[in-house]
């Protein structure tokens, strides 16, 4: 998956009923977690075990025991599509962090890094992370019969969960993603995925940033529609 900067504020501007406050009222079929903004924590979080815990485990269980998700995408950023233009609000980002050495061949440490802003900045430290996030999350969580856990990174994964001990899973082919990322939104990503997988028109999210439920009540076509028309404009 990859961004745009300004994914959110052109939802929000062109598609402004699409989205609803509030308390829910019904079920959610589907929500999406942006992983990526996941990948900081606080300094009580001390272990490998209560980063991955308190940050996806109970996240996505909530999702499923609390909202009444059947599916939820846990996506992350795939650098090889990530977009040049990012490039200097990455700098921006990294100006006056001392960060770690750490490379293709390295690999985690048993103890999380006291340093964790300047480990986390290191773009191989970050990829084994997110490695770490998506080889064990999915046998962590355990949702009700008959949900998916979608991974969504450097391939997509669905975890359907029955009555085995170990979840089915399916590969999805990701010959659509690239005119997806054409567009540069997670939003349209995560809209792609769960029309091929359930063929529903209409999708129901919750807002991974701000975590306030919402709805997504217009139709496939219409936020399409709105974002290429954002992109034409060159935004």
């Amino acid at each position: 998956m990859t961004i745009h900067t300004k994914w959110m504020e052109l939802l929000r501007s062109e598609a402004t009923e699409a989205f609803q406050y509030g308390e829910l009222t019904a079920s959610v079929g589907a929500s999406f977690i942006d992983g990526q903004i996941k990948l900081m924590k606080s300094e009580s979080v001390l272990t490998w075990a209560d980063f991955i815990y308190s940050k996806f485990t109970s996240t996505i269980m909530r999702h499923f025991l609390l909202y009444g998700c059947t599916t939820v995408v846990l996506a992350f950023d795939d650098k090889r599509f990530v977009p040049r233009a990012k490039a200097i609000t990455q700098c921006k980002r990294r100006s006056g962090v001392q960060i770690i050495d750490f490379d293709e061949s390295s690999t985690l440490p048993n103890d999380l890094p006291v340093e964790w802003k300047e480990s986390i900045m290191n773009s191989w430290f970050k990829h084994r992370v997110i490695e770490l996030i998506c080889t064990n999350v999915p046998r962590l969580v355990a949702p009700p019969k008959g949900c998916s856990l979608i991974v969504d990174w450097e391939t997509t994964r669905e975890y359907v969960y029955g009555d085995a001990e170990a979840p089915e899973i399916k590969d999805h082919g990701c010959a659509e993603i690239g005119e997806v990322c054409s567009l540069q939104t997670k939003l349209l990503l995560f809209l792609l995925l769960t029309n091929f997988l359930s063929g529903r028109p209409q999708i129901h999210a919750l807002d991974a940033q701000s975590r306030v439920p919402y709805a997504h009540r217009g139709h496939r076509r219409r936020l399409h529609s709105d974002c290429a028309g954002a992109e034409s404009r060159g935004v």
